[in-house]
């Protein structure tokens, strides 16, 4: 995990923007992968990750709620 930390500022982002892929599975793993670097997400500034990491998710759950009515 360590070895990880250096580079999370680059991936965090690349990982955000890929919750909107149009392939579930993409979605699936990345947020699966979002949740194992959780804690360094809190643990920086909140406008920096967790906020552009939690209006993204929400717009997901939105878009999938809409797709369902």
């Amino acid at each position: 995990m360590t070895g990880m930390i250096p580079h999370l500022s680059e991936l965090i982002p690349y990982l955000i923007n890929s919750l909107s892929d149009k392939k579930a599975l993409v979605r699936a793993i990345t947020c699966w992968t979002l949740s194992r670097y959780s804690h360094w997400v809190v643990s920086q500034p909140h406008d920096n990750y967790l906020k552009p990491l939690m209006t993204e998710v929400c717009d997901s759950l939105m878009k999938f709620r809409a797709v369902k009515q």
